[in-house]
C-alpha cells in the first residue's frame, strides 16, 4: 500500500570511500527493485553527517555535487531521499546554517539536475522554505527527535526508556513529561498547556 520506495543507503561519515559506498548501495537497491518488481517510484537516500560537510563541500565539483552527480546518472531513479544527520541534540530550530546550506544545496541541485521527486525530512520547518527552491515535498515529525536526525538525541544517558517531550502549541512550548507535566499537575496548570491533537 506504499505510494514510494526509498532506497537504504549508509550515513556518510567520511569524505574519502563513501561515495564509493553509497554507489553501490544504489546499485544493489535498483537490482533488488528489478528483481521483485517494484511498480512505486525509487528514492535514493542521500544520507549525510553534518561532520563531512565543509567549505569545500559547497564548492563547484565538490562533495555535494559529486552527490548529486552520481546519483542521478543511476537509472530507474524517480527521486531522492534527502537526510542530515546533525552531532547535537539542541532544538531543532537551532541547526546550524552549515547543515540548513547542504538541504539548500542538494535540494536544489537536485531539482535542477531533473530530479522529478526532491523530499527533504529531518530539516524541520526549513523543509518548507526548500520546496521553495526546488524540493517537491517535506517530511518531519510530531516530536523534538523526529524533527531532525541527531544520533545524540536517541540516546539515553541514564539507561532505560529515553521519554520524549510534549509539545504544546497553546504555549508555544515543549514539556519534559517526567519533570515538567508533574509540575503543571500540582500547580493544576495542566489546562494552560493542554493540547489536543492526534499525538497528544
Amino acid at each position: 500500500g506504499c505510494t514510494h520506495v526509498i532506497l537504504p543507503s549508509p550515513l556518510i561519515c567520511e569524505r574519502e570511500d563513501e561515495a564509493q559506498l553509497q554507489a553501490d548501495w544504489l546499485e544493489a537497491g535498483i537490482r533488488a527493485a528489478e528483481e521483485l518488481e517494484i511498480g512505486q517510484p525509487l528514492l535514493a537516500t542521500v544520507a549525510l553527517h553534518e561532520q563531512v560537510i565543509n567549505d569545500a563541500s559547497f564548492g563547484a565539483a565538490g562533495l555535494l555535487d559529486a552527490i548529486v552527480d552520481q546519483t542521478v546518472t543511476r537509472g530507474n531513479l524517480d527521486g531522492v531521499y534527502i537526510v542530515i544527520a546533525q552531532t547535537g541534540a539542541a532544538h531543532p530550530f537551532d541547526t546550524s546554517v552549515r547543515v540548513l546550506s547542504a538541504y539548500k544545496h542538494l535540494a536544489s541541485g537536485f531539482a535542477g539536475a531533473g530530479m522529478e521527486i526532491v523530499l527533504t525530512n529531518f530539516a524541520d520547518v526549513f523543509g518548507v522554505a526548500c520546496m521553495g527552491i526546488g524540493a517537491s515535498a517535506v517530511a518531519t515529525g510530531c516530536s523534538q527527535s523526529l524533527r531532525r536526525l541527531s544520533l545524540s538525541a536517541f540516546r539515553d544517558e541514564g539507561g532505560g526508556i529515553a521519554l520524549p517531550y510534549l509539545y504544546s502549541h497553546r504555549v508555544v512550548a515543549e514539556f519534559a513529561t517526567q519533570d515538567d507535566l508533574d509540575l503543571l499537575v500540582a500547580r493544576r496548570a495542566l489546562r494552560v498547556a493542554r493540547d489536543e491533537t492526534v499525538h497528544s
